[in-house]
């Protein structure tokens, strides 16, 4: 946020297309759209042109299995659409049921917090940065 706020108020002479990158903790890579059209409304209010985006759902855990390399290959792919200036909307996501993805999101989390010395229960409330 504050390098959109700088960006806003101090624009460059020669402004730049501005391209996203994001990734959210749900399986639907759909749910990064809200904030795909704030930066889009973010382009349009302050004169930059939109160019490509790669959504990507699944949260961080997607880069420690098997389905990296589908990340991998979309980057690849958003990489040459702003390098080509041929802007598009690329997305990707693990491939599994969503009962199987909040399994196996659960235990990712919870191995992660016990490399922490964090507790689920800890993760579990609203207290857990105290």
């Amino acid at each position: 946020m504050n390098y959109l706020k700088t960006l806003e108020k101090n624009p460059p002479k020669s402004k730049p297309v501005i391209s996203v990158l994001i990734n959210c903790g749900f399986l639907e890579y759909r749910q990064n759209d809200v904030a795909i059209n704030m930066m889009k409304l973010f382009c349009e209010q302050n004169g930059y042109r939109f160019g490509s985006v790669l959504k990507i759902g699944s949260g961080e855990a997607i880069l420690a299995t098997p389905f990296k390399i589908l990340v991998i290959r979309k980057i690849k792919r958003l990489a040459d659409s702003i390098i080509c200036a041929k802007y598009r909307t690329l997305q990707t996501t693990m491939p599994l049921p969503p009962k199987m993805f909040v399994k196996a999101s659960a235990v990712y989390w919870i191995n992660y917090g016990k490399k922490n010395e964090i507790t689920k229960k800890q993760m579990e409330t609203m207290d857990i940065e105290k």
